[in-house]
Parts: structure tokens; sequence; C-alpha cells
């Protein structure tokens, strides 16, 4: 299981899940962040990648 599969098991059917996705803290967004406002990673992604 991937970091982007552990982010997205963190929000059950009915929540919205964020459109983005920080795969070194697992924190969701749901606007794309160059640096992620949480830890300062660099890997914000799409969570439909």
């Amino acid at each position: 299981m991937g970091t982007l599969d552990r982010v997205m098991d963190h929000f059950s059917e009915s929540d919205t899940r964020p459109e983005y996705a920080c795969l070194a803290c697992e924190n969701g967004y749901e606007v794309q962040h160059h640096v992620c406002p949480e830890c300062g990673g660099y890997r914000v992604e799409r969570n439909d990648w």
C-alpha cells in the first residue's frame, strides 16, 4: 500500500476527499501547494494519480 492509498483510507465514502495530498505527512488539501504548509514537503500530488 502506497502513501497516497493511506491518505485516502482516512476518508470514508461519504466524506469529501481532498483534491491533493502531501506524500510526506499525508495531509489532504483542496488546492495544490508547491510546499506542504504542514511539514514543508515538496510532494503535494493530485489524489487521482
